[in-house]
């Protein structure tokens, strides 16, 4: 798991697997979901929804199962002979949680900021400016957010603003300036400081890595 490029989207066989692949990922010290997603299968709740993270899965249906069963019974029942083939159906749907959701929190007021600091991270915001967005005091979002997130305002918009340097290196052909403006830095320096600081390496060297094996 420490070995694939991030970040990634992993769907499990079933919501057990789910678990233990979250589990795996923050002993690694991966976030998840921004750079380890998973879903599971059956969306057992007992499963999905403890420990935190909650585990995104795919419900399967089993009603609608039931219901097809039943009818073939009625049929074979009555005597009448079972189709050839077999019967194919759909899943249910997907139910987001936490692990493939990175606004999924428990608080309204941190989801709120989040979504702000995403939208915005192209922008040299401050966290006055999310402060300012949110519908409570200072102290009160920044001990949400440590509750919550376990860290800090300001750590949050960094990571959304790394995670969108990352991508733009990879998928465009921005010049290096160029993917520091539009990730909200007025400086380039600046933003190859905490690249470094954050990703362990330099935004050129990233580059070359991911592009090189796509």
């Amino acid at each position: 798991m420490a070995s694939l490029q991030r970040p990634i989207g992993v769907v499990a066989i079933n919501d057990k697997v789910a678990r233990y692949v979250i589990n795996a990922a923050m002993e690694l010290g991966l976030a998840a979901p921004e750079e380890f997603a998973v879903v599971g299968m059956e969306n057992k709740e007992l499963v999905c929804l403890q420990p935190a993270p909650s585990i995104s899965s795919i419900d399967l249906g089993w009603r609608t199962v039931g219901a097809q069963a039943g009818e073939l019974l009625d049929r074979l029942m009555e005597g009448r002979k079972p189709t050839s083939e077999p019967i194919f159906l759909p899943p249910g749907k997907l139910i987001p949680r936490m692990s493939t959701d990175a606004f999924q929190v428990d608080d309204k007021y941190v989801a709120l900021a989040l979504k702000f600091i995403a939208g915005e991270s192209h922008r040299p915001i401050k966290v006055r400016d999310v402060v300012d967005h949110v519908p409570i005091s200072w102290r009160s979002l920044k001990r949400k957010f440590q509750d919550c997130r376990q860290s800090p305002i300001n750590a949050e918009i960094t990571r959304f603003r790394m995670e969108r340097a990352k991508r733009l290196l990879v998928e465009t052909g921005m010049l290096i300036k160029q993917v520091a403006e539009a990730c909200g830095f007025t400086n380039i320096r600046r933003f190859c400081e905490v690249f470094r600081r954050t990703q362990d390496e330099t935004p050129e060297r990233y580059r070359k890595e991911r592009v090189a094996t796509l």
